[in-house]
């Protein structure tokens, strides 16, 4: 029994009972699920040298998903009246899983680290998809509460021991050498809080800011699965 609560280091919150329809009408993709997050850890070393495009942790993780049964999938809604369109939708899914053959399907999305503006775009399309037939449930995986809340260690102690990189950062970063200049002795904590800051800040795609949307009902009334990579999963 494939049973998702038992995976160490990932946090689950069902919206509008989407665990029990994935459990329910889509065992394989609980199978499935189960083996690619099994096989997801988050290295340290990626996510301080991550920047910009698809960091080596979402690659990775798309690898395996892609593996276990999920591929990318376009949509085209047309409603039609006497031969005249009158609505048109277009949905795109990264990942997508299609139940024996026919619709609906289950989609997933990673928000590893965009600007959390982003989950308002996925959950609307979760809504729309859902509408129209096209999906029973979303599933959207991000960052959770304890790997967030961790982030800014790994960045002090990769410093810590990489002292060009440490001195690279307060050329690099604007206002650094201006703020090191007056506590130096607290160097490595404001560059590494910089750079925290600069790459994985509040303002980016993270647990928190998903579920604050999720209880203000964006995305109603789609079933959602949220899943959240915690700080078990750093290796």
């Amino acid at each position: 029994m494939h049973d998702l609560d038992g995976i160490t280091g990932f946090k689950f919150k069902s919206i509008r009972h989407a665990k029990g329809i994935i459990e329910t009408d889509f065992p394989e993709v609980v199978i499935n699920l189960y083996k690619s997050l099994e096989m997801f850890d988050v290295r340290k070393e990626d996510i301080v040298s991550s920047g910009g495009g698809l960091s080596p942790i979402v690659q990775g993780f798309s690898r395996v998903l892609r593996e276990n049964g999920w591929h990318e999938k376009n949509f085209l809604y047309e409603a039609r009246i006497n031969d005249e369109v009158s609505e048109r939708f277009e949905f795109s899914s990264d990942f997508f899983y299609l139940n024996r053959g026919s619709l609906p399907g289950i989609s997933l999305v990673i928000e590893w680290n965009n600007k959390d503006p982003f989950f308002d775009r996925d959950l609307e399309q979760f809504k729309q998809m859902h509408k129209f037939g096209i999906i029973s449930a979303g599933i959207l995986i991000t960052r959770g509460e304890s790997l967030q809340s961790q982030l800014l260690s790994v960045f002090r102690d990769f410093l810590s021991k990489n002292d060009d990189v440490l001195e690279g950062e307060i050329i690099k970063l604007k206002g650094l050498s201006e703020r090191v200049r007056k506590k130096p002795n607290n160097k490595l904590n404001i560059v590494a809080k910089a750079l925290f800051s600069s790459k994985f800040g509040q303002a980016t795609t993270h647990w928190d800011k998903l579920i604050k949307r999720v209880n203000n009902k964006v995305g109603d009334p789609c079933p959602l699965l949220v899943v959240g990579i915690e700080k078990e999963r750093l290796v």
